[in-house]
């Protein structure tokens, strides 16, 4: 029979503070030495949940390795083998799921969840719907510039009302 699985992980888009390192890291590699008897331990680094705030895409790849040397170093057991420490984006498997939820995830939905809403607002200071309409407006412009008369105004107005449709039952749901 198999072990039930715990999975964590500990974001690698900035250096860890002593919060991070007190209140994150210490505490998951305690719990990883003292149930991975019962349970199999999958440690990851998320390297693509770093995508979904503003950072340093030059430094990215020192800051994951670095993760990886401090989970060694705070004494993680990597010769356990139920303990398990790999990079997210090395298991495409989350990549898929991620497309699969995304397939089925309305921005009405999504409107709906707290830490999105959080998390819009912190990149730009304002609704993350609003900064939409605004790139998809841009987009439109790009192409009627590029296109010319190919890009008819029927296309146009097409493209806007589903937009509008779009926003319009986000925002009623």
């Amino acid at each position: 029979m198999t072990k039930p699985v715990i999975l964590t992980g500990l974001r690698a888009n900035n250096d860890l503070t002593l919060g991070n390192y007190f209140g994150g890291m210490l505490p998951i590699i305690e719990m990883a030495m003292s149930r991975s008897s019962d349970y199999q331990i999958n440690m990851f680094i998320p390297d693509l949940h770093s995508f979904t705030t503003p950072i340093d895409h030059s430094q990215l790849q020192e800051q994951i390795m670095n993760n990886a040397r401090l989970f060694a170093a705070a004494g993680l057991p990597l010769d356990d083998d139920s303990i398990y420490l790999y990079r997210q984006s090395y298991v495409p498997a989350h990549s898929e799921l991620t497309w699969i939820l995304d397939c089925f995830t309305s921005m009405g939905e999504m409107q709906r969840m707290t830490q999105y809403k959080d998390k819009s607002r912190d990149l730009s200071g304002e609704d993350i719907s609003e900064r939409f309409a605004k790139e998809f407006s841009k987009i439109v412009e790009k192409l009627e510039a590029e296109l010319g008369n190919k890009f008819t105004q029927a296309m146009i107005d097409e493209a806007k009302a589903q937009f509008k449709a779009a926003e319009d039952s986000a925002i009623t749901q």
